[in-house]
């Protein structure tokens, strides 16, 4: 599973792309296939509104590591309660958290700091991974505008006046995210034309603003071309069968373009896995959906067109 194998030799894995391209269940997918084989596996999201519990049938997670199935277990990271973790259990001033921070003063103190609240996940990541309690960590990231807001907050929060423990810390986590060995990033995208847009632009600007780097780009429901135009002319003539032949059109001629950009982009091919269109997940998601959808990645690392 060359997929699966490609991205577990990084201890954090970073899941993004623009939204609607497939990223949280693709990070579903991964955590639950690594678990699968063996794997101890912490897969990870930091929203409002949960989107990986309802994938499994579970209630939210919440800021607490819930086992889902067997070695696979998730959490719903709360910047708030990432801050009181780290003054109270990692620099050991409970009555500091006490004093300051239980008079509703949590929510003002993370914000009159930009950056603050996503420096306290990252903080949390990093201290997660150090503990050595999971093989694998999947972070199904914020989409990828927010993605590269948090990749660049900590240059921010080291361009504040902060000092001491805090700013120390910092600097810990940036050192950490631009460790090839700890950390990686997989970038889902589409083979349509906005997306296609907006993943080019966004890898200009990865390489420049991010301290983690790209290790995989995986392209989601893709259409083969041969397959697809096979049953569509099946289909009796109609303005339903000229759209569809257009869908598939368009998909291909997209991941074309795709081939050629990506190396432009500092992409290689090899880095570069294709995923075919697989219609309605199935909630929850089964042991046998997962298998299947991870085996699908397209052989030779070329798109089927």
């Amino acid at each position: 599973m060359k997929l699966l194998s490609s991205v577990l030799e990084k201890k954090l894995l970073f899941v993004s792309g623009k939204g609607g391209t497939g990223k949280s269940c693709l990070s579903a997918c991964l955590a639950y296939s690594a678990s699968l084989e063996g794997k101890k596996v912490l897969l990870v999201e930091a929203s409002d509104q949960e989107q990986l519990s309802p994938l499994f049938g579970l209630s939210p997670f919440g800021h607490q590591e819930t086992q889902i199935d067997g070695s696979l277990f998730g959490i719903n990271l709360n910047a708030a309660a990432c801050l009181q973790e780290y003054v109270v259990d990692r620099l050991r001033m409970p009555r500091l958290y006490d004093k300051v921070f239980q008079n509703g003063l949590v929510k003002t103190f993370l914000e009159a700091i930009p950056g603050l609240a996503e420096t306290m996940i990252l903080g949390r990541l990093q201290h997660t991974v150090q503990r050595n309690a999971y093989d694998w960590i999947v972070y199904d990231a914020p989409a990828s505008g927010h993605f590269l807001g948090m990749m660049t907050t900590l240059d921010a929060v080291l361009a504040s006046e902060l000092v001491g423990p805090l700013l120390e810390q910092v600097k810990e986590i940036r050192k950490f995210l631009a460790t090839s060995t700890e950390c990686g990033f997989l970038l889902v995208t589409l083979a349509e034309e906005l997306v296609v847009n907006e993943t080019l632009d966004f890898l200009s600007q990865l390489h420049l603003q991010s301290p983690v780097a790209l290790s995989t780009l995986v392209v989601n429901r893709v259409l083969e071309a041969k397959q697809e135009y096979g049953a569509i002319d099946s289909l009796p003539a109609s303005a339903l069968q000229d759209f569809l032949l257009q869908k598939v059109h368009h998909n291909v001629t997209c991941q074309q373009w795709l081939q050629r950009e990506l190396p432009l982009h500092g992409v290689s091919l090899a880095q570069t896995f294709w995923l075919p269109e697989w219609g309605i997940i199935p909630e929850p998601l089964t042991p046998e959906f997962v298998r299947k959808f991870l085996h699908a990645v397209l052989s030779g690392n070329a798109p089927a067109a």
